[in-house]
C-alpha cells in the first residue's frame, strides 16, 4: 500500500512538473540587458537579466512585483540566466 502511494505521489509530481502553466521568454534590450517575460494567458514583464561588471548576468525583478513563484518558474528563470552566462 505504501509503495503504491509513493508511486502515485511521484506520478502526480511528474505530471505537475510537465504541465506548464506558462514559460519565460526573453527580449534583448542591449547586449548587456534582456527583459524577462512570464508568458501564460498574458505576457507580463517580470524583470531583467543584467550583465554585471564580472561579466555574468543576474536577475533583477520588477519593483512592482508581489506574490510568489512556483519552483518550475524559478527553475526557468535560473535556466535562462545559465543560458545567457554560457554564451
Amino acid at each position: 500500500m505504501r509503495k503504491d502511494l509513493a508511486l502515485i505521489s511521484r506520478y502526480i509530481l511528474k505530471l505537475k512538473s510537465t504541465t506548464k502553466m506558462g514559460h519565460i521568454s526573453t527580449e534583448e534590450v542591449t547586449k548587456h540587458k534582456y527583459n524577462l517575460y512570464y508568458v501564460g494567458a498574458t505576457k507580463s514583464l517580470i524583470g531583467q537579466a543584467k550583465q554585471d561588471t564580472d561579466g555574468a548576468f543576474y536577475y533583477w525583478p520588477e519593483a512592482n512585483l508581489s506574490g510568489n513563484w512556483d519552483s518550475q518558474t524559478l527553475r526557468q528563470i535560473a535556466e535562462t540566466l545559465q543560458s545567457l552566462n554560457e554564451e
